[in-house]
């Protein structure tokens, strides 16, 4: 678990984070969900999305260079950067360590993480000026967050309580029920994975599964269009 040291941010953001960062300087790629995600979610717990962005690019910049180079001013700017990253320093000396072995990127790795911090600053910065403008543009992205999860949800890319935080958040920005709808979506998937093991593999749902799981998907303010596409 990571330690919130300066500052206060909830865990699932903080770990959120730490595994797109995990990707972008481990791995010299981001997810393509990512972006979106981390937009969202900065809204839901109210963090400056532009500060961030800029300072996470900041940060792998700094990374980039210590991959490189191993000096001892990466290592202190890197740890230095932490806290604005909402990364804690125990966090970063790790990822120091495990790179600090790491063979010189190639040209074409080092190009796609510097493509990974312009993109993560290009995204857009979609400001509401009244409460309906807000309401009506939080269950758009409700709807876009439940577009990208419920499939990775049930096919088991992601994980339920990873990001049950933020359907929450989003549900209540949305002006509904927000404990209804994160217990109406657990047990939509609960009922999806019940049904799917009672079937062999590629074999469809019956009319009244399908009629059960978009009854209970209702709850879940899943659009029936998704629930067409999953079924």
């Amino acid at each position: 678990m990571s330690d919130k040291s300066t500052l206060q941010i909830s865990d699932e953001l903080t770990q959120f984070i730490e595994a797109l960062v995990n990707e972008v300087v481990l791995d010299g790629k981001l997810h393509e969900n990512r972006k979106k995600y981390l937009r969202l979610f900065c809204q839901a717990e109210g963090v400056d999305e532009k500060v961030l962005e800029n300072n996470l690019s900041e940060f792998f910049e700094i990374m980039e260079e210590w991959k490189l180079f191993h000096t001892r001013g990466s290592s202190m700017m890197a740890k230095m950067l932490s806290g604005k990253c909402y990364l804690s320093e125990a966090f970063v000396e790790n990822l120091l360590a495990t790179t600090v072995g790491e063979e010189l990127l190639d040209n074409e790795q080092q190009e796609t993480q510097t493509e990974i911090g312009q993109d993560l600053m290009a995204v857009e910065d979609n400001q509401s000026h009244d409460d309906e403008k807000k309401k009506s543009k939080a269950q758009n992205d409700f709807k876009d967050l439940m577009a990208d999860l419920v499939p990775d949800l049930i096919n088991k890319k992601e994980k339920l309580d990873y990001h049950f935080y933020y359907v929450k958040k989003m549900a209540h920005e949305s002006g509904w029920k927000d404990d209804e709808i994160v217990s109406a979506l657990a047990d939509f998937l609960s009922m999806y994975d019940d049904f799917q093991k009672e079937h062999s593999s590629g074999e469809s749902f019956s009319n009244s599964e399908k009629r059960l799981l978009s009854y209970q998907a209702s709850f879940a303010h899943i659009d029936q269009s998704l629930l067409d596409k999953i079924l």
